[in-house]
């Protein structure tokens, strides 16, 4: 299994390309549901915490496990920006994260 964080280095957050504010008036935020086994979950979220604690848009909506499958489970929301491309690409691509799926929340 890859680790989601780079092997050898000292990963910073601050090195990564981020993303611009969003100028669409009606877009509250941006955020992202993911899914591994759930005994990675203390591993992902002291991660995902570490990475972003300097970055007051991104914020930890809620993490656990699942009822049915015993998944562990992360939901992180970007306020009024776009999800760093960086982050997606390593959803997309660690084979730890078993699914993910992006969704936006609109003013109405």
């Amino acid at each position: 299994m890859l680790d989601i964080v780079p092997s050898g280095s000292r990963f910073e957050i601050e090195t990564w390309p981020q993303s611009e504010p969003d100028l669409r008036e009606d877009l509250l935020g941006m955020g992202v549901h993911f899914t591994f086994p759930g005994d990675q979950l203390n591993f992902l979220l002291h991660t995902v915490q570490n990475w972003f604690e300097n970055r007051d848009e991104v914020v930890l909506i809620d993490y656990g496990i699942t009822d049915k499958q015993d998944k562990g489970v992360i939901v992180m929301e970007w306020e009024e920006s776009d999800i760093d491309q960086l982050f997606l690409d390593i959803l997309r691509t660690d084979p730890m994260i078993e699914d993910f799926t992006v969704y936006e929340r609109r003013a109405e």
